[in-house]
This record gives C-alpha cells, sequence and structure tokens, in this order.
C-alpha cells in the first residue's frame, strides 16, 4: 500500500505531550472486496492469534463482543523499554453496500472492562480511529478479481513517544 499523506502534531505544554498520527493508504490486492473484508473480520483467529503472540508483538488480546456485524476486541501490544505497552479497546462495524462494497469502522472504547487472564503490567490507553473502503473492481479479461482498498486512519498512541 502507498501512504498518501500524513502529520504530526503535539502540544506545546511539555507535561502534556500528546503524540497523534494521521494517515491514508491505498492500494490494490488480487482478490474480492468480501475476501478481504472477512480477512479483517477474522482478526481474532486462532491462527492470527498463534503468529501474534509467537511473534511477540501482543501480550494480550481478547474478544469481547461479537455480533453480525459488529466486534469489540481489546488487545495490548508490546513496546520496547522504557515505553509502557499500549492498550487499545476498539469497536469495528462492518457493512457491506449495494454495489458489493464493503466498508469497516473501527473505534476506540473506553466503557469496556477487560480481564486477560494474566498480568500485562502498566499500560497506557490508547485512541484509534480508523475507515476502510474495499471496493471492487472490474474483472479483468484473464477472469482474476481486484478490488482496491482505502484506509483513513488517526492515531493517539499517548504518553511519549519521540
Amino acid at each position: 500500500m502507498k501512504t498518501i499523506g500524513h502529520y504530526n502534531r503535539s502540544t506545546s505544554n511539555t507535561n502534556s505531550l500528546l503524540r497523534c498520527r494521521t494517515g491514508k493508504a491505498e492500494g490494490v490486492v488480487d482478490c474480492s472486496a468480501a475476501q478481504v473484508a472477512a480477512w479483517i473480520k477474522d482478526f481474532n483467529s486462532r491462527e492470527n492469534l498463534r503468529k501474534s503472540f509467537e511473534s511477540g508483538l501482543d501480550v494480550g488480546r481478547r474478544l469481547v463482543d461479537s455480533k453480525t456485524n459488529e466486534i469489540t476486541v481489546a488487545m495490548v501490544k508490546k513496546f520496547p523499554f522504557p515505553f509502557r505497552h499500549r492498550e487499545f479497546k476498539l469497536r469495528d462495524v462492518f457493512k457491506v453496500e449495494e454495489n458489493g462494497d464493503c466498508l469497516i469502522a473501527i473505534k476506540s472504547v473506553n466503557d469496556i472492562e477487560v480481564d486477560y487472564g494474566a498480568s500485562v503490567g502498566r499500560t497506557v490507553l490508547a485512541q484509534l480511529t480508523s475507515f476502510w473502503r474495499i471496493s471492487n473492481l472490474p474483472v479483468r479479461e484473464s477472469g482474476f478479481q481486484q478490488c482496491r482498498i482505502t484506509l483513513l486512519q488517526h492515531i493517539n498512541a499517548g504518553g511519549r513517544i519521540p
């Protein structure tokens, strides 16, 4: 995927330094929009959880709630010393439009308490907002289906990160 643009904003008060990133990425992949949406929705599959823990990127992850078109998930991402791990509590909402485009909205939620089943150490609550639009492209002469993915995302990792 190609990053289109981003900005970095910090407050002038050094006691409440705030690091935010906003970005846009676009790309074309060789599968249908429904397959990409299913892959994103399958974020908490056993295979993805296994890979995440083996790579050491996740300290803890829990599926809090799951409905037909909505998932609430909580996870703790590992950060190197001296930074604290970042906790994300996210609600993902999926929609398929009449033309076959898939829309996914992801927003941080703070109204849930999560038991990871083990100690995850001291964490900082991070905030994330993102929007995915996955659009099918016309089928090529070779018969391969492609789709265009557009991702808009804003993240506030919280705390002080250089």
